[in-house]
């Protein structure tokens, strides 16, 4: 620990330091930009909360900015609340979601296994579908019966109707902004889509993603214009080798199972005049 006070600028050169190790993102909209730095800061602070709900939810986030180490300090809070019965029933699914985190993103075992009945039976009808197969997919190397009682248990639950209620917290909430505006299905294993969905203000306009960590591993993406057509650069690094990746938001025709490439993707589409 220093021996010294810390002044404002030697503080703010230490977050920028943690933050420059995190998931990096420029996108058209600066706004979304600032805000994915901003939430970085506030992820790795709420990881270490007081509050279970807080910290189980930034450890979701920071897995998928490449920030394990931080995730884990937002683990240890939920195991230690869960072991004094003190998680709530938001908390409880949010701490399944956290430690299928670390088995499906990091790769590395969380003790799910020992923890899944337990917070399970807390989140009561709080507990949906999606957090379930999540749950499944981090059981299935360590405890297949488990996993496909959760499977079991997950298709019940759909036919009720429950659905993931996403974030609580505010930080969570914006994480989920900006971060759902660049990826989606990337816990499945199967399939990444990078740019769900694009503004078309963003048209022309470059787009970068570096390091962001998945179910699939490590992808970075960008993307430049040539004229009225967009190129995707992509990476992956880890993961199944039949992954299919796709970039609906700019061409919803495109796929590729390949690990890294270049493509020119189709125009798009100009809307129709009535």
């Amino acid at each position: 620990m220093p021996n010294r006070d810390q002044t404002p600028a030697e503080i703010a050169a230490g977050w920028r330091a943690v933050a420059g190790r995190a998931l990096d993102i420029e996108l058209p909209d600066a706004e979304l930009t600032e805000a994915w730095r901003r939430v970085i800061c506030d992820l790795i602070v709420e990881a270490g909360s007081n509050d279970p709900l807080a910290a189980a939810e930034a450890a979701w986030w920071l897995d998928l900015a490449g920030m394990a180490d931080e995730a884990d300090r937002g683990r240890g809070v939920l195991v230690a609340a869960a072991e004094n019965g003190e998680l709530t029933s938001d908390a409880a699914v949010a701490g399944l979601r956290a430690l299928a985190g670390r088995d499906l993103i990091v790769g590395e075992r969380s003790g799910i296994d020992q923890l899944a009945d337990v917070l399970s039976a807390l989140a009561g009808e709080d507990l949906d579908a999606e957090t379930l197969e999540l749950t499944a997919d981090a059981l299935e190397p360590i405890d297949p019966r488990a996993a496909k009682d959760a499977r079991r248990l997950a298709a019940r639950v759909a036919k009720t109707d429950a659905v993931y209620r996403g974030p609580h917290s505010r930080v969570g909430r914006g994480a989920a902004t900006v971060l759902g505006s660049v990826v989606a299905g990337h816990m499945h294993g199967r399939r990444l889509q990078l740019l769900p969905t694009v503004a078309d203000d963003w048209h022309g306009q470059p787009i970068d993603v570096r390091g962001l960590a998945t179910a699939v591993g490590s992808v970075s993406f960008s993307v430049r214009w040539h004229g009225d057509r967009p190129a995707l650069l992509w990476e992956r690094i880890g993961g199944s080798d039949t992954v299919e990746i796709r970039c609906p938001g700019l061409d919803p025709g495109w796929c590729s199972t390949e690990r890294s490439g270049e493509a020119l993707l189709a125009p798009p589409a100009t809307p129709a005049t009535s």
